[in-house]
């Protein structure tokens, strides 16, 4: 049978940075204030934000830190690492974070920032141009995911993940000797299914699999791979992708 094909994985690609218009008169934390939005520096590294009367400390914990600008004291606070729990500015568009040593992607909500995805490709999450970039073409069973129908390798790389209703879910075994891989882009995985064991899952309806010990042909029906026939012959090898019994 043909290798299994390739396909696409999802990648976030999404704009960071708060930019608030901020007060004159230096703030200082947990001072009250009057007009609520109003944004300034405590800090190189902290941004005041004037929320329900008080003064707020807002980690800027990316390279750019926290910065005014000009005369009218136009404020940017560079967010794009954070912690989960940190605040955060809550503008009009989303704001998201990388955090968790890089292996997890951080998103802005209520003014604090909480998990939203996992990242265990190997380019991890980084911030590029300004864009946080969540490399999630390898995947746990149960991962929090979208959109519906982005794939994944499993961890161990013996397995295809699929995004279905909000969490990775195994579809396919992938115990040949190419086993789950990540193209080169890391915009598409490849499962080898051409050695199985009976009952592993499977997407590819009478696609064929030799069995672990080579004395099985195995063929996907519904879900999963079941038995075929015995090779009495001889072994069953793989040959060019296709699975021989002899």
């Amino acid at each position: 049978m043909p290798d299994w094909p390739t396909l696409r994985s999802a990648f976030a690609n999404i704009l960071i940075a708060a930019s608030l218009t901020a007060c004159r008169e230096k703030p200082e934390p947990g001072a009250t204030c009057k007009t609520n939005n109003l944004a300034a520096c405590f800090d190189p590294a902290q941004a005041a934000l004037c929320r329900a009367g008080q003064w707020a400390s807002i980690p800027c914990r990316g390279p750019q830190g926290c910065v005014e600008h000009g005369s009218a004291h136009n404020v940017t606070c560079d967010d794009s690492r954070a912690n989960v729990g940190d605040a955060c500015m809550n503008g009009n568009i989303e704001s998201y974070a990388c955090g968790e040593g890089g292996k997890r992607a951080l998103i802005c909500r209520q003014g604090k920032f909480e998990s939203w995805r996992h990242c265990r490709g190997a380019a991890g999450c980084r911030v590029e141009a300004s864009m946080v970039n969540c490399d999630n073409s390898v995947a746990e069973s149960t991962d929090v995911c979208g959109p519906p129908g982005s794939l994944a390798c499993g961890t161990d790389h013996r397995s295809l993940l699929l995004c279905q209703d909000g969490h990775m879910k195994p579809v396919s075994s992938c115990r040949g000797p190419k086993e789950c891989t990540v193209r080169p882009d890391k915009r598409g995985v490849s499962c080898d299914t051409t050695v199985a064991t009976e009952g592993d899952s499977c997407e590819l309806a009478e696609a064929r699999a030799c069995s672990l010990d080579g004395k099985l042909e195995l063929v996907c029906k519904g879900t999963k791979f079941v038995r075929l026939r015995e090779c009495t012959g001889g072994t069953c090898v793989v040959r060019d992708g296709r699975v021989a019994c002899p």
